[in-house]
């Protein structure tokens, strides 16, 4: 997990996830931000247990920092039903390969 920086606002526990082929953010951290959806959503997103989901629409072009350095990204925003112990933003596999970053699953860091 990192920390992301975006609206002038720190987001903790952020998940990247090398398995997502999108940048995923629940409504609760989009109304959080004070953001709004940009745009519709081309596809449905399939959740870890595989149960497709329409995406409320895409935050496209959302500035992001992470440590320093600022990201240009696109998220899909997905109304969960159980936010309680869940995650306030999840890089994908694209978001990964922008950055160069490489998963050590035996050290579980990035």
């Amino acid at each position: 997990m990192i920390k992301v920086e975006s609206m002038d606002k720190i987001i903790l526990h952020v998940i990247m996830d090398d398995a997502s082929n999108v940048n995923i953010m629940p409504e609760s951290t989009m109304l959080r931000l004070g953001l709004s959806i940009t745009g519709p959503s081309p596809w449905k997103v399939k959740l870890a247990n595989q149960r497709p989901l329409k995406p409320q629409g895409q935050i496209k072009d959302l500035s992001i920092r992470v440590g320093d350095e600022e990201y240009i990204v696109t998220f899909y925003v997905l109304r969960m039903h159980d936010e309680d112990g869940g995650y306030p933003l999840l890089l994908g596999r694209k978001w990964l390969w922008l950055v160069g970053g490489i998963v050590n699953w035996h050290a579980k860091t990035p």
